[in-house]
């Protein structure tokens, strides 16, 4: 319990620290990046300690952190002076969604201790690899972190994720093991503060109320991680005895013969939800071809590997927020933006650029959605010239990937891919109702709003 409160203080602690710099960056966001700042202030000050490691300045201990934190206080106690009174009319106008922020927050949290603390082992699937990488960080005197696998060799991964939950560790004295568990409660519910804090901004700027922000932006968190797909119905289905053998071979997921029972609302097989992550599958002759992975939030959070998909959640909605901000700019996208905006280019570039460090695939894709944005912007500013609107766009997007990747480049030059590309898988394909399984809520959410369109 005391383990679990320190952790919550220093998640707390670091989103004060950076309060006031997220209000002045997400200015055009209705709830003034309040959701965004702990993602935010964890990932700054990761990064923070990991320059100094990778440079030798300062080792990584206890009182580094505590050393660098309170030299932030001193920026951060600047920015509150100047934006107190600011400050007090947003909290006196929007404290129920301040309130409602930290309700999800801590709900969240609350919710998957209780989780975890019912299987707290880190012995089975990958769980070791992940801690062990968490172990590394916290063992390491300076950076990078050697390899637990092959000593004498650095770690050649995306583990930043895991850099975040020994940076928690390091400064609450925690040992690796409790601050694995920790960290599978703090993802989710950083997680769902930050989805609560997208849809609500996305309500309220399409001219919805406070109370339909709010409402729909607790429905944002259910949906992302805590809906499932529909191989749970089949489950159902399966108890209930319908079915003959030929629809469970043709449906063709393996375990699922609908020969299982169960005592009550759920199988007696102590593995049966981890056939939901593995829903596109060919069998022949019972055995799998692909066995392609299918996982979503609610089943990696109960499975409990701390794996960079995993952990990249928060960060990819902070991503999101940082990209729906810029589109808010009521200034034309070109070298006049950057000039004025010099920090939230630096804090896009920053907070962009650590998700290769995350979760390496995450990159190009929130390239990708930033450059959309910014051409969606630009399109609209330019009055539908599309050839100025792609140079605007480049202008600004251009320089921040390659400062993104720049203020990682310690990571690129000590990270080994194990593959080299991308190749077309031709001897199997995803058969259109498995697909609609994995899918189906998403779709049936997404046919509807369209009809209502």
């Amino acid at each position: 319990m005391l383990e679990a409160l320190s952790w919550f203080v220093a998640i707390e602690a670091l989103g004060i620290l950076a309060l006031p710099a997220a209000f002045l960056l997400f200015r055009r966001l209705p709830d003034r990046g309040m959701t965004l700042a702990k993602p935010a202030a964890l990932v700054f000050f990761s990064y923070l300690l990991w320059v100094l490691g990778l440079t030798h300045i300062a080792p990584n201990t206890q009182l580094t952190i505590i050393v660098m934190l309170a030299v932030a206080a001193a920026p951060s106690v600047f920015l509150y002076r100047r934006i107190l009174t600011e400050l007090k009319d947003f909290a006196r106008e929007h404290w129920p969604v301040l309130v409602a922020t930290e309700v999800v927050f801590i709900g969240f949290f609350l919710l998957w201790l209780g989780i975890v603390s019912e299987a707290p082992a880190i012995n089975h699937t990958e769980k070791p690899m992940d801690l062990a990488f968490v172990g590394a960080v916290l063992q390491s005197d300076y950076f990078p972190p050697e390899d637990p696998w092959l000593s004498g060799n650095s770690i050649s991964y995306y583990y930043f994720g895991h850099f975040m939950v020994a940076f928690l560790s390091q400064l609450t004295g925690m040992v690796s093991s409790s601050g694995y568990n920790l960290g599978i409660a703090l993802v989710p519910a950083m997680a769902a503060m930050g989805t609560f804090g997208l849809v609500y901004n996305l309500v309220r700027l399409s001219g919805g109320t406070r109370t339909a922000g709010m409402v729909f932006g607790c429905v944002a968190p259910a949906l992302v991680l805590l809906a499932g797909n529909l191989e749970g119905a089949m489950e159902f289905v399966q108890l209930r005895g319908w079915g003959g053998e030929g629809f469970w071979g043709w449906l063709g997921i393996k375990g699922l013969t609908g020969l299982e029972g169960g005592s009550g609302g759920f199988p007696d097989g102590p593995w049966w939800w981890f056939r939901a992550s593995r829903v596109i599958d060919t069998l022949s002759g019972g055995q799998s071809l692909d066995y392609t992975i299918t996982e979503f939030p609610m089943f990696s959070f109960i499975l409990g590997d701390l794996h960079p998909h995993v952990m990249n959640l928060p960060f990819m909605v902070l991503g999101l927020g940082l990209c729906l901000n810029l589109s808010l700019s009521t200034q034309r996208l070109g070298l006049d933006w950057l000039r004025t905006h010099p920090w939230e280019a630096a804090a896009i570039a920053l907070f962009i650029g650590s998700l290769a460090f995350i979760n390496l695939w995450d990159l190009p894709v929130m390239a990708a959605v930033l450059a959309a944005t910014a051409l969606v912007k630009a399109f609209g500013d330019r009055e539908g010239n599309l050839a100025l609107a792609a140079m605007d766009a480049a202008v600004v997007v251009l320089p921040v990937l390659v400062l993104a990747v720049v203020m990682f480049l310690p990571f690129y030059d000590s990270f080994d891919a194990p593959t080299s590309g991308l190749l077309p898988l031709r001897e199997v394909n995803t058969r259109p109702f498995l697909l609609f399984l994995v899918l189906g809520p998403f779709i049936l959410i997404t046919v509807s709003f369209l009809f209502r369109q």
